[in-house]
């Protein structure tokens, strides 16, 4: 089977570092009732990995923003099943490339199921590990993200799951969406208005 549409993968690395489990307090002044997971991650703009459990096993998935689907790595081909087809997907030197569609495993991000109605992509994550320096396994994307409200607070270091934003949400940006992605517009003094 080929699927005609096209998926559109992380095209920057950024440096990573490992995330911690769970945070204790809520930051922010956030109700703490509104929160369904938290996590430690790095304050200096690092990856934002968090700890995934899928097939009885813990691995560090990357959370990403830019990816319009989840990616599981090649050594997880096997908790994935029969392939659904593949699709074309933009690389990162700004090629194609031909990806492995499958149904999304039972894997869990705390109280959180990771599986997506559609397809996930699987992916020879090797060369990103190597370039990072970081063991991770996976992406999660929007087509996990966009169900959820997601509270990053890189300054305490802390990346929330919420309920809902609650009345503690800071200043709104106008978010559009292009391909599934969620962008928001920057002034740049010299430059204008740019899509981020």
């Amino acid at each position: 089977m080929h699927v005609q549409r096209r998926f559109y993968l992380p095209i920057a690395l950024i440096a990573l570092s490992q995330a911690s489990l769970f945070a204790e307090e809520a930051p922010g002044g956030i109700d703490p009732s509104l929160i369904i997971e938290q996590f430690d991650v790095f304050t200096d703009g690092d990856m934002l990995l968090v700890p995934v459990d899928v097939g009885g096993k813990r691995y560090s998935f990357w959370v990403d923003t830019g990816a319009t689907v989840s990616i599981y790595d090649e050594s997880l081909r096997p908790l994935l099943g029969e392939a659904r087809g593949t699709n074309s997907a933009a690389a990162p030197n700004g090629g194609v490339i031909r990806v492995g569609l499958f149904n999304a495993p039972n894997a869990r991000l705390g109280k959180l199921s990771l599986r997506a109605k559609t397809p996930v992509v699987c992916l020879d994550n090797q060369k990103m590990r190597e370039v990072s320096g970081h063991d991770f396994y996976g992406v999660i994307g929007m087509d996990v993200l966009s169900n959820h409200v997601v509270r990053l607070d890189s300054d305490r270091g802390k990346l929330m799951i919420l309920r809902s934003p609650g009345t503690a949400v800071g200043h709104a940006l106008p978010i559009t969406y292009v391909a599934q992605l969620p962008l928001i517009a920057i002034d740049i003094r010299g430059c204008g208005k740019l899509p981020f």
